[in-house]
């Protein structure tokens, strides 16, 4: 044991000798790969003698939830475990009064959340210093660890806390690294990135790699990955903990001080021995449990909302909800029966897998265990708080709602309503009055219009795009576009240029080609019309989804053609149109010369049906959800859809566009996906399967 905290202190001496830059990366990088190993093996529990954790610390995991308190000694959590669970811990002046574990309970809208009042640790704790060890490995096993801070000085305190937890292999806060990391049999180290690295190279990830004696695997970054990061995807052993930092003895600083505080992330100011915010932190700690509450309903009753079941919002299909009543639940299981949004008939015969709602925010559910095996779900979009007896507003308690809810993921199963009138039986000619009548011709205007419309329509997202209201309806923050493409804007307005010239003139010939001018156009009925409409977006949807999913699959074309769009990672509106022009003549000229004469459709009318697939084209790059878009609440092939396409390089999905996303459900290309508000701001798309 002496030898490797020789070691490890060796190690860490020399990172600190060592300057930070480009030219000393691959050595930091080795140095940091083989202090993880050694810190593996000092964690590592040995057969021999002393066996096990020590007395008080063999506490039983009980109840819907765990939460432990972690801190230095004599910062109150003793006094926090006995206010907030009624649990007796001794408390006392003197530092190390908590000698083992304490468990409590806390009842919170119904939930069973375990308490642990874990002894203060110190510096080295990591290393086994006073009982460090066993006190962390039992924080490894909570769903939240609050760390509680003195008022006095928290920084200094948290700094070191998260010291000792990181080098146990508790990362705070943090999400896993979006990186892939996979052994084979031979190859070599084969590293790829879909974007610029500043930390990693290949000779780093393969010394990395060395010291862990793998030769042969493929290394794939989706973003700006470090060494660390690198090192906790190959070790495995890493957990990721929400955690809140809790800063006690509020009453003893200034109001100025406090207000600094309280600007803090993950920080929860409070006064345990006078009871001071007390309230607020129960509900900090339900947010971050992210726990969804699920109501037994006998049958033919009201559900009963005094006795909830909890799931984490992980989950929470019926299959989890039943394990939770009782494991032989599952096991006897038939079918579930669900009331409510998400489904399209009421009731609705689902399986084990079936989510209670697909929607964001789960709202409350209610099930019943019938003779039979089967079970009723009842989703009635909202529930009783039994604390406060207030109805919930559809939506999960205890957790912030979407900021906004696009109506695209709460499907009605309704089919849009027809419209209200017809156009007369009396056939319109081409001669009727248009805004360009006596102008141009439709051919011509067929041509530009829908070029002209791209600018003004792309250019005005462009304008409002970095206004800073708006900057809580973009999917990518300002700073990750400006990271992640690898094209400037002004290289992209000379492409879509470029391609709008090409297409404009290829264009002109095929109306030519097609039409007679000697002969008079007769407009068809407005009905027609519209089904004629239909049909061009079927067509056109096909079209593109074939030669758009052949240009991801051949190699050749993605990388001489179809790779010059997807420079654009971060995709926004005046790049909806960059292409490679040979591209755009096969993806939109082609195509929709192809739904123009499939459909029969007249050139006026293709006036109309081109400008609004420029619309929606450009409509799906934006890059911004924004609330009451017709485009996004319409279609589900939406601005996040394909943000989706665009995010996942080397994931073959969401090829469907400009309109459908028929194909991609056929074909088992279809990647659903989540809307997330994110805590700076703005929105995500988050893929709901790998």
């Amino acid at each position: 044991m002496a030898t490797v905290m020789q070691k490890i202190k060796d190690i860490e001496d020399e990172m600190a000798r060592t300057q930070k830059n480009k030219a000393t990366a691959h050595h930091l990088g080795l140095l940091k790969a083989k202090l993880a190993k050694l810190r593996r093996e000092l964690l590592t529990p040995t057969s021999k003698g002393g066996g096990g954790a020590g007395e008080g610390f063999d506490v039983t995991k009980s109840g819907d939830a765990r939460v432990g308190l972690v801190g230095f000694p004599s910062v109150g959590k003793s006094t926090l475990l006995n206010k907030l669970t009624g649990t007796f811990s001794e408390v006392a002046a003197y530092e190390f009064t908590t000698l083992t574990c304490i468990p409590g309970v806390i009842m919170y809208k119904g939930a069973k959340i375990q308490l642990l009042d874990l002894p203060g640790i110190i510096e080295g704790a990591k290393d086994g210093k006073g009982r460090g060890r066993q006190v962390i490995s039992t924080a490894r096993t909570c769903n939240v660890i609050l760390i509680v801070l003195d008022a006095i000085k928290p920084i200094t305190h948290k700094r070191l806390i998260e010291k000792e937890l990181e080098g146990f292999g508790i990362r705070l806060n943090k999400t896993p690294p979006n990186l892939t990391f996979r052994k084979k049999e031979k190859g070599g180290i084969n590293f790829t990135s879909t974007v610029t690295n500043t930390h990693l190279d290949l000779e780093t990830v393969k010394a990395i790699c060395s010291e862990y004696r793998i030769h042969n695997a493929d290394v794939s970054l989706r973003y700006d990955a470090t060494a660390d990061d690198l090192i906790d995807v190959i070790e495995g052993s890493r957990i990721y903990t929400p955690c809140i930092y809790v800063v006690n003895k509020i009453d003893q600083i200034t109001l100025e001080e406090l207000e600094i505080l309280d600007k803090l992330p993950h920080y929860c100011p409070i006064s345990a021995h006078l009871e001071w915010n007390l309230d607020g932190l129960l509900e900090k700690i339900w947010e971050y449990l992210d726990l969804v509450r699920i109501y037994t309903k006998p049958k033919g009753l009201n559900p009963d909302y005094e006795d909830p079941v909890i799931v984490s919002s992980k989950k929470k299909t019926v299959e989890d909800f039943c394990f939770r009543i009782h494991k032989d639940m599952v096991k006897q299981f038939k079918y579930a029966l669900v009331w409510g949004s998400s489904v399209k008939h009421k009731p609705q015969r689902v399986g084990k897998t079936k989510s209670p709602s697909p929607q964001p925010g789960v709202p409350c559910a209610s099930l019943n265990k019938n003779t039979t095996g089967s079970c009723s779900l009842d989703l009635r979009g909202g529930g009783v708080e039994p604390e406060s007896g207030k109805r919930v507003r559809g939506w999960l308690a205890g957790a912030p709602e979407p900021a906004v809810k696009p109506q695209s993921w709460c499907p009605s199963g309704r089919a849009p309503p027809p419209p209200s009138s017809c156009c007369d039986k009396e056939q319109a000619r081409s001669t009727e009055m248009v805004p360009w009548e006596g102008y141009v011709s439709d051919e011509t205007m067929g041509t530009f219009a829908p070029i002209v419309l791209y600018w003004v329509y792309a250019g005005g997202y462009q304008l409002i795009l970095h206004r800073r209201p708006l900057e809580r309806y973009r999917l990518h923050t300002r700073v990750e576009e400006e990271e992640k493409n690898l094209v400037s804007l002004p290289a992209v307005v000379r492409g879509v240029l470029l391609q709008q010239l090409v297409q404009a003139i290829i264009a002109m010939i095929l109306f030519m080609v097609t039409s007679d001018s000697s002969v008079t156009v007769v407009q068809p009925p407005i009905v027609i019309q519209i089904f004629q409409f239909l049909i061009a977006m079927l067509v056109m949807d096909s079209w593109q989804y074939f030669v758009h999913r052949y240009m991801h699959q051949n190699k050749f074309l993605y990388r001489h053609i179809h790779s010059q769009h997807h420079r654009l990672i971060i995709p926004y509106a005046i790049g909806a149109l960059y292409n490679h022009p040979l591209e755009g003549l096969l993806l939109d000229t082609l195509g929709g010369a192809i739904s123009f004469l499939v459909s029969g459709m007249t050139p006026r009318t293709a006036v109309f049906f081109f400008c609004f697939a420029v619309l929606k084209t450009v409509d799906d790059h934006c890059g911004l959800w924004l609330p009451y878009n017709i485009f996004q609440n319409l279609f589900q092939n939406n601005t996040a859809y394909h943000d989706i396409h665009h995010q996942l390089q080397g994931t073959k999905y969401n090829y469907s566009q400009p309109f459908f996303s028929i194909w991609d459900r056929i074909l088992g290309t279809h990647m659903p996906y989540n809307l997330v508000s994110r805590k700076e701001g703005g929105f995500e798309a988050r893929p709901l399967r790998d």
